[in-house]
């Protein structure tokens, strides 16, 4: 079958397995060399096996009694062995390819006090990322949908891809987008999304879609921390995208707000005296400005004295 033996010894080997008891003895060594198999469907093979050959192998008439050497006996099992490992073989060929899991690669931005940093996204979305914040994206992002997270503040001009949409994660709130300017605010439990150009649905996650938001340029959507509600009202882009120039602008701003801003922008730790009204409001611009130059113009309009001894700002009357 496999020109491992003679003519002669295939004679042979089918003289014996005529004689009685043989087929009793080849089932010994076939079970002898078989009796790792795990597998009741590989017993029942062998069985199957067994019984064709028994088939195949009529009776005939009465011989002389004959009993095969030890290598007649290996090349009679050989036949069976053979087949038994080529249906090995088979079904290990045909067991599916175990299923290795893509592991994701997650990529993060992030500035420190005082940094900003300009970034060009895979899909050529550009984003401008403000001091103390960060963004996560991960491997998969393009293929399905374009998945942004942040923390802090981020402002995004978003490449136009309809089959593929743009959505940021900052918190409770996503954002989705196809393709338009927004900016992205996610501080201490406050978040605020900002339409500069194009349209953009805001809505909370895990809740339903009746708290769904969708804006037009000019319009802010704000939630904070575990409100349950979006709000939405105008905003002016002049003032609140200002930072990503390198402008400061206030409007009517406490002075809570600016020294909190102000922390931010320059990495500084400002203590304001007790007596200070930190709710009155002031307006005023500044282009890429010095904090002392800031600081010297706030004062005067505000009545205060200040003082810089590296990152510690003190603000008294």
């Amino acid at each position: 079958m496999n020109e491992a033996c003679t003519p002669e010894e295939h004679a042979q080997v089918k003289k014996w397995l005529d004689l009685p008891g043989s087929r009793e003895e080849l089932d010994q060594i076939l079970l002898e060399s078989w009796e790792a198999s795990p597998d009741d469907s590989e017993d029942e093979a062998v069985d199957r096996m067994l019984d064709n050959i028994h088939r195949e192998i009529r009776p005939s008439h009465k011989i002389r009694p004959w009993k095969p050497s030890a290598g007649l006996l290996k090349i009679a099992a050989s036949f069976i062995l053979l087949g038994l490992v080529s249906l090995g073989l088979f079904r290990y060929s045909q067991q599916e390819e175990p299923v290795v899991e893509e592991t994701l690669t997650v990529y993060t931005k992030e500035t420190r006090v005082g940094e900003k940093l300009r970034i060009r996204l895979p899909d050529q979305t550009y984003v401008v990322l403000n001091a103390n914040s960060k963004i996560e994206f991960d491997s998969d992002y393009g293929k399905a949908k374009r998945m942004i997270k942040v923390s802090g503040e981020a402002f995004f001009d978003v490449a136009s891809n309809e089959k593929v949409p743009f959505i940021v994660d900052s918190g409770e709130l996503q954002t989705t987008a196809l393709g338009t300017e927004f900016n992205v605010f996610s501080r201490d439990g406050l978040e605020k999304i900002a339409l500069t150009e194009g349209k953009v649905k805001v809505e909370i996650e895990d809740l339903p879609a009746a708290e769904t938001k969708f804006l037009e340029p000019g319009q802010m959507a704000t939630l904070k921390e575990n409100a349950g509600e979006i709000s939405a009202a105008s905003f002016d882009p002049l003032i609140l995208t200002a930072w990503k120039e390198g402008r400061i602008r206030f409007k009517r701003s406490s002075l809570k707000d600016i020294v909190a801003n102000l922390q931010t922008w320059y990495g500084v730790e400002i203590q304001v005296q007790k007596s200070i009204n930190l709710n009155r409001k002031v307006s005023g611009e500044f282009n890429n400005e010095s904090l002392e130059n800031i600081l010297e113009g706030l004062s005067f309009s505000m009545g205060f004295q200040f003082e810089i001894n590296e990152n510690q700002v003190s603000i008294t009357n």
